[in-house]
């Protein structure tokens, strides 16, 4: 049997910074749903590509594959095809790794793939639910005002702070969202 391993679902390219010292650690599986290209039409992928690699955790396949626009527009046409595809991609690799535990971006009420992000990864806890043994779900903000509780935290250690600060520079396309979420909560 394969180690088990967490899986992680997010909604954008450079939401994996977020939790960076826990990727390192843990090592999980990682779906994003968009490739980040927003209004620029310019995919942030390999960004994010290059730091989960770095980090050592596994990128699932299929990540990325649709614009925000395509996700806003399966949204608005009330396609759920697209949503019940990646759920699919990311059940099965979860239930292949048997996944403990799915993080998720958490519902913020600011972006809505951000909220259908929380969405996805409970359907994929509950499906993994159905199969094998119920796997811990847990959210991580993208922006400072998501809901819920802080319930986990942890202070970096200054090696692991170092690291991260090195991927978050690397990610120039982040740059001036970085400042502004730094600016609202480090």
């Amino acid at each position: 049997m394969k180690s088990a391993l967490p899986v992680l679902v997010i909604a954008h390219p450079g939401h994996e910074l977020r939790l960076f010292a826990w990727m390192e650690r843990e090592r999980p599986l990682i779906f994003i749903l968009s490739d980040g290209s927003g209004g620029a039409q310019s995919s942030r992928l390999d960004y994010s590509v290059a730091a989960i690699r770095g980090a050592g955790a596994t990128l699932i396949e299929g990540s990325g594959q649709r614009s925000d626009r395509e996700w806003y527009a399966a949204i608005l046409a009330g396609d759920i095809s697209a949503f019940t595809q990646v759920a699919d991609a990311i059940t099965a690799a979860a239930l292949t790794m048997h996944a403990p535990l799915v993080v998720s971006d958490a519902a913020d009420g600011y972006n809505p793939l951000h909220d259908l992000c929380q969405a996805i990864a409970g359907a994929v806890a509950a499906r993994i639910a159905r199969d094998s043994k119920a796997p811990e779900f847990l959210v991580s903000p993208a922006t400072a005002n998501a809901m819920g509780t802080r319930s986990i935290a942890w202070e970096l250690e200054d090696e692991t702070a170092r690291r991260k600060r090195r991927a978050i520079s690397a990610n120039t396309p982040l740059a001036e969202e970085v400042a502004r979420l730094l600016a609202e909560d480090i």
